[in-house]
């Protein structure tokens, strides 16, 4: 199945969510980024980790269809099994509501650069150094893969990146299957029209598929790279098709004459029709590629030229020559002179079509730094460079304190060529055309909460410079060590690539054993864990523990970051017990200072007592308490203190004659126990009164 991407609109028949702005409350879909045969394939922006990503999604039509279905979840799980830096990552896959039903997803490395397709049909042909260098790490990926057990099937440019910096991403395993699972081959009526360019004869049989298939598919690639055509070109897909089983196509340098024999080499074994012939393994074939780069010649055998060809053929059948008819001698000279006549003319033309004196056609580079690139692409062909290579340089600073290489005033336009500006070299020189790009611009993901770490990739992913000068806040909580608090530029904020980010974040605390103090002082426990590094909170609580005493502590144990606050809980002793000290004579105020000294803490209730003519010199003094004098009590308890008070009575009037009444009562008056019994007290001023 062809799933080959190529740009385009957002069309009728995308399963992408009309409505819904978020995938699975997480992923933000943007513009279209190409259409394949089975999916489209969309920006995105993953909002919880602040990065770009690439969703492609199941194309509407194909939702209700099974068999897609399998390809697509297959597609996922291949590629979520191979974690290498030239194959495209897979991060996540699901399902989303779409207008056919459940639609499922797969959310994968966004990778910023063009396909190999697409640099063919920009650029045409691939000079054969960075062709070969770039099939050298696709055979790496193609390794990686078929050690994993996984066989792409479908190899071919439109299934190959160029990232900005010039690294190789293999991606679309829509097709891929395992290699135990392979053996069924791809039958020509499931194969789509396009991908039959770059079918090995066996997948094109039905035959068992394996490494050397996608070796095959890898060699049709690299044949196109080099030439600008795949090897086998037709009206029509039988044409294709019947090419790819019967003919050996041209050697690449017999449509362009600077490709080395080494890389011809290279190309046909990995076209050889028999997979036993082929490469038996990617690694093979980068091994071949890496010779040829390093200027050796291969292990694969050397394409002989037609007239060397010494290739056994059908014996002839050898037939007595007929003898020879005498010819006049006059006659014989005059034919020797028009064959050296007719040789030496033959060679005077040769000399004067090939020239082989003379040397290849030379030019000047010529001065287009600060011209638009295809102002200065045309200008070059003009003077008969026709390899012409541009290389993008980004024009933002790519690390912290570094400069950009080129300014606003240089994007899209030529910074400096290879070789430089008026050297003169031959034209069939590769020209490497440095181009400065401009830096994308982003709105600034919010890093608050996230480690530091992780922030360093999420920075770095989208361009954005770190600075290395982070403001550390002191941190007492382990959990939050290495946590963004604040960030500059903030969050939602207009970013371009190479911007630099400011942050704070809690430092990682220093951990201090804890000691329990329970039971020892407040002041000794105060004083040895301040000394550590900790601060110190005291809870005074109700206790019959000595006043001062720490009853309780947390943290009790373990470890703790220094600076981190310890609860002490400590007793005030009031729940102890003391003797009801001696107070009657005494003012309230005096009573009250007499009980605090005795340690009481508890409540004072002061209550009047009325006293007669004869107990008047005890008004306003203590003249009795609850609890009396030298009883035992929590220092808790509450305290009531009975004030006398005196009120001068008026004589009652007297009484009629005719009416007897009691005499008065004589002596000292006894006074009433309070509810609760106080016992009566001794007068202090009247020792020999009794009450």
């Amino acid at each position: 199945m062809s799933t080959s991407y190529e740009p385009g609109e957002r069309s009728a028949s995308s399963a992408t969510p009309a409505d819904s702005r978020l995938l699975a409350d997480r992923y933000e879909v943007g513009e279209l980024l190409g259409r394949g045969g089975m999916s489209d394939v969309w920006r995105g922006r993953d909002m919880r980790l602040g990065r770009d990503v690439a969703i492609k999604i199941l194309r509407a039509d194909l939702v209700r269809d099974e068999s897609f279905q399998q390809r697509f979840r297959r597609e996922a799980g291949h590629s979520a099994a191979l974690n290498h830096p030239a194959i495209v990552a897979v991060y996540d896959t699901g399902e989303t509501d779409g207008p056919a039903g459940p639609t499922p997803f797969i959310v994968m490395e966004y990778v910023e650069g063009r396909t190999l397709r697409q640099v063919l049909d920009d650029d045409g042909r691939i000079d054969p150094q960075h062709s070969l260098t770039i099939m050298a790490d696709v055979c790496t990926a193609l390794d990686f893969s078929h050690r994993h057990g996984i066989i792409h099937r479908d190899v071919k440019p439109g299934n190959i990146m160029l990232d900005d910096a010039g690294a190789v991403k293999v991606m679309d395993f829509g097709i891929a299957r395992a290699a135990h699972e392979a053996g069924a081959g791809m039958t020509l009526p499931t194969a789509v029209i396009g991908t039959a360019h770059y079918l090995s004869p066996e997948q094109i049989r039905g035959q068992q598929v394996d490494a050397r298939s996608d070796v095959y598919a890898a060699g049709c690639t690299m044949y196109e790279l080099l030439t600008g055509r795949p090897p086998f070109t037709g009206d029509s897909l039988v044409a294709v098709t019947y090419q790819q089983l019967q003919e050996t196509p041209p050697p690449p340098s017999a449509l362009h004459r600077e490709i080395s024999s080494g890389v011809d080499a290279v190309v046909l074994k990995a076209l050889t029709k028999g997979p036993a012939n082929r490469y038996q393994s990617a690694v093979e074939m980068r091994s071949d590629l890496a010779r040829v780069l390093a200027n050796k010649q291969p292990n694969a055998p050397k394409i002989l030229a037609p007239e060397t060809d010494t290739s056994v053929r059908r014996p002839r059948r050898i037939r007595p020559a007929p003898k020879p008819k005498r010819v006049p001698a006059k006659r014989s000279r005059a034919a020797q002179y028009f064959a050296v006549f007719a040789t030496v003319s033959m060679l005077l033309f040769v000399l004067w079509h090939f020239n082989p004196f003379a040397g290849a056609p030379m030019a000047a580079i010529p001065r287009i730094s600060g011209q638009p690139y295809l102002v200065a692409e045309s200008q070059l062909r003009d003077l008969g460079f026709d390899i012409i290579k541009r290389h993008v340089v980004p024009c933002w600073a790519r690390s912290f304190g570094t400069k950009p290489p080129c300014d606003t005033k240089r994007y899209g336009r030529v910074l400096g060529t290879k070789p430089r500006e008026g050297t003169t070299v031959a034209t069939s020189t590769v020209v490497v055309v440095d181009v400065g790009k401009a830096p994308r611009q982003f709105e600034m993901p919010d890093l608050a909460g996230k480690k530091t770490e992780d922030v360093r990739k999420i920075l770095a992913q989208g361009g954005l410079l770190l600075n290395p000068d982070i403001t550390l806040v002191e941190n007492t909580i382990p959990r939050r060590s290495g946590q963004v608090i604040t960030q500059h530029p903030a969050p939602g904020e207009d970013v371009a690539q190479g911007d630099t980010v400011t942050l704070s974040a809690y430092e990682q605390p220093v951990m201090v054993p804890v000691v329990d103090y329970t039971g020892q002082s407040d002041e000794a426990a105060r004083a040895a864990l301040t000394s550590v590094g900790f601060q110190v909170t005291t809870e005074w609580v109700q206790s019959a523990e000595p006043a001062g005493t720490v009853i309780g502590q947390d943290p009790r144990s373990g470890e703790a970051a220094a600076g981190t606050t310890v609860v002490l809980t400590v007793s005030d002793g009031s729940d102890g017990p003391m003797d009801m000290p001696y107070v009657i004579g005494m003012t309230p105020q005096e009573a009250r200072a007499a009980l605090a000294d005795a340690g009481h803490v508890g409540g004072v209730d002061v209550r009047a007592y009325r006293l007669d003519e004869s107990h008047r010199q005890y008004a306003g003094l203590v003249v009795a308490t609850y609890p009396d004098y030298d009883d035992t009590l929590r220092r808790s308890d509450p305290v009531t203190l009975y004030v006398g008070e005196y009120q001068r009575e008026e004589p009652p009037p007297p009484a009629p004659t005719t009416s007897t009444s009691e005499p008065p009562p004589t002596g000292p008056p006894v006074l009433p126990q309070p509810r609760g019994g106080p016992r009566q007290a001794r007068p202090v001023a009247a020792p020999d009164c009794a009450w």
